[in-house]
C-alpha cells in the first residue's frame, strides 16, 4: 500500500526500533515474557491441573525473585545480547544522552540533587530494576503463599490416588 499516513507510521516504526534503548526494553520483555508464558499458558487454558499450576506459580515466583536478586548479573546478560543483536543489524548501540534537567536551588539549600549522568546506569535504574520490581510485587499480590496453598489442597482433594484411600 502506497497510502501516506500508513508508509510515515511504518518509516517512524522503522526508526524507533532501530534506537537501542528500545532494543534493550524488547530485550528485557522477552525475558519477563519468557519466565511467566508457561503460567500464563497454563491459567488460560481450558483443562487446568492444580498441581501444576502452583508449582510453575512457585517456580515463576523464584525466578523473577532470582532474577531481582542478581540484577546486576541479569543487567549484564541483556546487555551483551543487546549489543550483539545491535552489531549484527548495524544499529547503534549505545544509549541516547538526554540533556541534563536544572533544578532551582530553594533557599538554604546547599548541593544539588545528584543525577544519574551515565545513560545505561540510568536506564538501568530507571527501567530495568523497576520493571522487575513491579513483575515481582504482582505475583505476590496476585498469588500469595495462601493461594498457592489453595492450589495445592484442591490439587491433592481431586488426585486419583487419594480417591481409593477415602472411605466413604
Amino acid at each position: 500500500s502506497y497510502d501516506a499516513t500508513t508508509v510515515c507510521s511504518a518509516d517512524g516504526l522503522k526508526r524507533r526500533l532501530r534506537e537501542f534503548d528500545n532494543i534493550v526494553t524488547l530485550f528485557m520483555l522477552r525475558n519477563i515474557f519468557k519466565n511467566m508464558g508457561p503460567v500464563s499458558r497454563l491459567l488460560q487454558g481450558v483443562a487446568c491441573d492444580y498441581g501444576v499450576a502452583a508449582s510453575l506459580i512457585q517456580d515463576c515466583v523464584n525466578k523473577f525473585n532470582k532474577m531481582r536478586d542478581n540484577a546486576d548479573m541479569g543487567w549484564n546478560k541483556l546487555i551483551t545480547e543487546a549489543n550483539q543483536f545491535a552489531v549484527d543489524h548495524f544499529i547503534e548501540s549505545n544509549f541516547p544522552v538526554k540533556r541534563q534537567k536544572r533544578t532551582k536551588l530553594m533557599p538554604g539549600e546547599v548541593t544539588r540533587d545528584e543525577r544519574i549522568q551515565d545513560p545505561e546506569k540510568a536506564f538501568k535504574v530507571n527501567t530495568y530494576i523497576p520493571a522487575l520490581v513491579c513483575v515481582q510485587s504482582e505475583f505476590r499480590k496476585r498469588f500469595t503463599d495462601k493461594a498457592i496453598d489453595v492450589f495445592y489442597a484442591s490439587f491433592f482433594a481431586i488426585q486419583p490416588a487419594r480417591h481409593s484411600k477415602c472411605k466413604y
